[in-house]
């Protein structure tokens, strides 16, 4: 027993110490940020983000994925992401005024804009997976079916 009480602390430990390890990278990041000091972000954007992925919290980091490059915010993604675009979310909120929170309907799950067909109710069950209409591109779509109901309906007057 006692030998499994140890064993336990030690995780606890392991988690608390990889914790605070996380926190000081986060305050690395924004002082580096600050500074303007953008290589180094970088490279602190890449570990902060991976860490996200391995916990699967995708809050921070991962968010500006698809926030600012419109792609899905996956570790695989992360790790295929070149210099210049982990650059891109790190200067974002620089950037854009008022931060990324203008894109926020970007990283929310869409409701399919053919109302008369399924009264509104049909919502993607992932990020990014409705398709937008080709011509606007201001709304989406289910699918190919409900888009042209939705089109002969009166979307293509719109």
């Amino acid at each position: 027993p006692r030998v499994h009480a140890a064993e336990g602390s030690r995780d606890v430990s392991a988690l608390c110490c990889e914790a605070l390890a996380y926190k000081y990278r986060v305050i690395r990041y924004n002082l580096c940020l600050q500074r303007q000091r953008f290589p180094q972000c970088v490279e602190l954007y890449r570990e902060l983000a991976a860490h996200e992925a391995k916990l699967d919290y995708s809050f921070n980091f991962l968010f500006m994925i698809a926030a600012v490059l419109h792609k899905k915010p996956t570790a695989a993604v992360l790790r295929r992401l070149s210099d210049a675009e982990v650059l891109r979310m790190v200067k974002a909120p620089l950037e854009f005024p008022g931060g990324v929170e203008f894109q926020s309907s970007r990283v929310q799950l869409q409701t399919c804009a053919n109302v008369t067909y399924n009264e509104g109710k049909e919502q993607e069950p992932a990020l990014r997976t409705f398709l937008p209409c080709a011509r606007c591109r201001a709304v989406v779509y289910c699918g190919k079916d409900c888009q042209r109901k939705d089109w002969k309906a009166g979307h293509k007057e719109a």
